[in-house]
């Protein structure tokens, strides 16, 4: 698929195109989340036009477990195995951890919605 397929992710706006197409390789296609995952950071690109902190989105857990819950497990799974490499490769801190997860618990906001590739 990434031989024939590019999908530019341009700002935070289009982010779930990420999730939904792990959703559709794995859900439809019945593709393995680790092989559906590796296609899709293969398939995705992602451009910001700005590092400001205001400017990148933050969305409500409850709300997008609410309207979303696959897209969600999706994105916990994205974001636990993330983690996982992060503590592995990165640090050990939990604090530098924290700050580099794609969720984030104590308010329960989805937060740098483009980093899950």
């Amino acid at each position: 698929m990434p031989e024939k397929v590019a999908i530019q992710l341009n700002d935070t706006h289009p982010a779930l195109a990420i999730p939904e197409l792990i959703r559709i390789l794995v859900d439809e296609e019945g593709l393995e989340f680790d092989n559906a995952f590796e296609i899709t950071k293969k398939c995705c690109a992602y451009t910001n036009h700005t590092i400001l902190p205001e400017a990148l989105e933050r969305w409500d857990c409850g709300m997008m477990e609410f309207i979303l819950p696959r897209h969600m497990e999706i994105i916990y799974l994205i974001n636990f195995n993330h983690m996982q490499v992060t503590r592995l490769t990165v640090c050990m801190d939990v604090t530098l951890a924290s700050d580099l997860s794609l969720v984030f618990f104590c308010f329960s906001t989805l937060r740098r919605s483009t980093n899950m590739m």
